[in-house]
């Protein structure tokens, strides 16, 4: 049987194959990889099987875990900026996949399943980039938001672009693509979900003067409900063909 060194080897081997700078590869813990993880109790999170039989991690939070006493509950795995690439001018390929289970609950207030965080983490201003899947409608609705360029007033004015997805179904994979161009002047942020496209953006896609980093998580107001979420298939590369499990719309 191959050690964890060889996978990796194999793995960072085939990657260069495809075009990929860098893919999840949970073998043993959630923070395999350079993922660091934000939890208010061990085992908040694990890792279970994923999509194509290898793992994936699942990010549950019970009422009361508010890891920074903000009345936030939160399950959270953050990546470097460094991995992320998260720098004025870059442009990279994306796909990242997020499973909502039985246990999910979506409840009646904010909540959000993850996205790119901007560097400063002082708690001013939105996320660059928030998949949002609470509220609207019961059972919960998927959608995408997203901000740049002054960072002043973004808890209250509306997102630089947004989608909304559709209400969310329990159980099926959905699977993002981004292509995306940071930076606080002239970026674009291009978004696909299983294959169709949801947003076509050019502006601001950083704030001035910060980075971003990769978040996956469970992270909501608190309402006294537990839930979880399962994420899998991280993937940054040069093309969409090396990033993409589908072909997507207006490219293929």
């Amino acid at each position: 049987m191959a050690t964890q060194a060889q996978r990796l080897t194999w793995i960072e081997e085939r990657l260069d194959t495809l075009d990929r700078y860098w893919q999840s590869n949970w073998v043993s813990s959630p923070s395999d990889g350079g993922w660091s993880v934000q939890e208010k109790a061990p085992g908040r999170a694990t890792l279970v099987t994923g999509r194509d039989g290898r793992k994936a991690v699942r990010l549950h939070t019970e009422p009361g875990d508010d890891v920074y006493g903000v009345n936030v509950d939160r399950c959270d795995l953050a990546l470097s900026q460094e991995l992320t690439d998260g720098y004025e001018g870059s442009e990279d390929w994306w796909a990242h996949s997020i499973k909502f289970p039985n246990d999910f609950a979506p409840g009646n207030a904010w909540y959000v399943a993850g996205g790119f965080h901007n560097t400063s983490n002082d708690g001013v201003g939105q996320g660059n980039v928030n998949i949002d899947c609470a509220r609207w409608a019961e059972g919960g609705v998927l959608g995408l938001r997203g901000y740049g360029g002054d960072i002043s007033q973004t808890d209250s004015r509306a997102p630089d672009y947004e989608a909304v997805i559709g209400a969310i179904t329990r159980n099926i994979w959905y699977d993002f693509v981004y292509h995306v161009r940071w930076s606080a002047t002239s970026g674009f942020f291009d978004a696909w979900v299983n294959g169709k496209r949801y947003i076509s953006y050019q502006g601001p896609t950083l704030y001035v003067g910060q980075g971003v980093y990769l978040k996956l998580a469970n992270y909501r107001q608190t309402d006294g409900l537990a839930s979880s979420l399962i994420h899998d298939r991280v993937v940054i590369g040069k093309t969409w063909q090396s990033v993409s499990l589908t072909p997507l719309e207006g490219l293929a």
